[in-house]
Order: C-alpha cells, then sequence, then structure tokens
C-alpha cells in the first residue's frame, strides 16, 4: 500500500491436471482436478480448495 509501505499480497495461484478418453470419434469424456491457493489483499495464510469436474461432449 502506497500509504503505509506494506506489501500488497493478493495473488492466486492453480494448477489443473486432467485425463480425457475418447470412446468414438468425436465423442469425450473428461475428468480434471483443480488445486487452487488464494491470499487475500492484506496477506492472510492461503486458503487452499480442491474440485474435481467432469465432462462429456459429442458432435452430432
Amino acid at each position: 500500500f502506497a500509504s503505509t509501505g506494506e506489501k500488497i499480497f493478493d495473488e492466486t495461484n492453480a494448477i489443473t491436471v486432467g485425463v480425457s478418453f475418447r470412446p468414438a470419434p468425436g465423442t469425450v469424456f473428461r475428468l480434471n482436478y483443480r488445486r487452487e491457493s488464494v491470499r487475500d489483499l492484506v496477506g492472510n495464510p492461503a486458503g487452499v480448495t480442491g474440485g474435481v469436474q467432469a465432462g462429456f461432449a459429442t458432435y452430432f
């Protein structure tokens, strides 16, 4: 902060991994996992979250 000379900690870091399966041309099943770390503006300890996402797509 310019007025106090303190560091601004506002930051977000994330990593995502995924697996796709194609049982037929034009069709895909996908499974993703995301892990995220978020620090707020004043530097409190990071909040860590994770989540799973499943998807399906087809073309007809």
